[in-house]
């Protein structure tokens, strides 16, 4: 008799994916680890999930065998396609609004531009505004491109906040925030993401291939944060700014922002060219890394993890930097429809091989997770599942 089900842990986002017999397999996704087990420890990790004592054997496994002794007793869901989505709960909603941008920087996971057209028309935003909410979405990011090259970015911020969502961020770099604009922004309760590259100009520019560019996202950073306005600033690894992070993220908090810092290693649009910086192999035991101050896509602490995001065309993606799960295309159908039954290509899932490819494609675990779970979910879809 074979089973199977998903445990999806808050403290490790293991996964448990099969027990066939006595043997079970867990793919533990913050330690990059696919075990294997069968006999004793495969009953006892049954047991302990369970809610049963824990036998002696779990000890063997280190942090994940404590994790899962404190998880025992979690209601565990079924291995579908919407609970890998949702993890333990929906946390921000990524809008990118229109892929035109002021900017073309080398490294654009949305390979936006100033000659890109692609936009979502205001009705369909407050359509998936009105579907997140339902759907428990806390947070949303308007970006892009540059999400203020939409006019109608009030009116999408007015909604949010009538909805109840906690952040209503804008993603901007910060070179259309003139200060009528910033008012109007203010005025509706926006919050701002920033992208500084280097604290010497001439790197930073060369990076967003714009002259001037360095200035005036630095005056677009300082100004919001004179209003009092919760402002991030994000630095991001790449080799055209060797030994300048840590003096850009100096200058960040100098002009007043919240600070984070990133390894650029998501191979995606034009940062195809990137690869993780350190490969970790399958079996090795290490400390997981997250990017400074955030945890992958959603915010430390949260909680929650899942994350959607909703590309300027349309495309609706399980996070910003996983752009070959397509799980469907807004406004063909409403969110809530392609959460419930998202389009999906049927794959052979092999675990350990699968594990590295979204490593080198995907950066935070939650997102690992998800990529894992909904290919994993599609392959099984006509299996019964406890």
């Amino acid at each position: 008799m074979k089973s199977r089900r998903a445990l999806l842990f808050p403290e490790t986002l293991a996964v448990l994916t099969e027990a066939e017999g006595s043997r079970v397999r867990l793919v533990d996704f913050l330690d990059r680890r696919v075990l294997f087990a069968d006999g004793v420890l495969a009953r006892e990790l049954l047991a302990a999930l369970d809610g049963g004592e824990p036998g002696p054997l779990l000890a063997s496994l280190g942090r994940l065998g404590g994790s899962i002794v404190r998880a025992r007793g979690t209601a565990s869901s079924p291995l579908t396609a919407q609970a890998a989505l949702r993890l333990q709960g929906f946390d921000t909603l990524f809008l990118e609004l229109t892929l035109q941008c002021t900017e073309r920087c080398v490294h654009c996971y949305a390979a936006a531009g100033p000659e890109r057209r692609e936009r979502l028309s205001r009705e369909t935003c407050l359509e998936l505004l009105e579907d997140a909410a339902a759907l428990g979405f806390r947070r949303v990011q308007f970006t892009g491109g540059d999400a203020l090259l939409v006019p109608y970015l009030e009116r999408l911020l007015e909604t949010g906040q009538r909805l109840g969502f906690e952040m209503r961020e804008v993603f901007t770099n910060g070179q259309l925030l003139d200060e009528a604009r910033l008012s109007s922004l203010a005025e509706h309760g926006a919050s701002f993401a920033f992208s500084l590259y280097a604290a010497e100009p001439a790197i930073h520019d060369a990076i967003t291939r714009v002259p001037g560019s360095h200035a005036r996202t630095c005056d677009a950073i300082r100004r919001a944060c004179a209003r009092g306005l919760e402002v991030r600033a994000a630095v991001v690894e790449l080799e055209q700014n060797a030994g300048q992070v840590e003096a850009a993220m100096a200058l960040a908090r100098s002009l007043g922002a919240e600070v984070s810092r990133a390894g650029a290693s998501h191979a995606v649009g034009r940062g195809s060219f990137l690869e993780p910086r350190a490969q970790v192999p399958i079996g090795q035991d290490v400390e997981p890394q997250e990017p400074e101050g955030q945890h992958g896509c959603a915010r430390e602490g949260a909680g929650n993890y899942g994350v959607l995001c909703v590309a300027g065309d349309g495309s609706v993606f399980p996070c910003v930097f996983n752009r070959e799960d397509r799980l469907g295309r807004v406004p063909d159908r409403r969110l809530r429809d392609i959460v419930a039954a998202p389009e999906l290509q049927a794959g052979q899932v092999e675990a350990a091989e699968f594990l590295r490819e979204v490593r080198r494609r995907l950066q935070c675990a939650s997102c690992q997770c998800t990529a894992w779970a909904l290919r994993a979910a599609k392959e099984n879809e006509s299996a019964p599942w406890d």
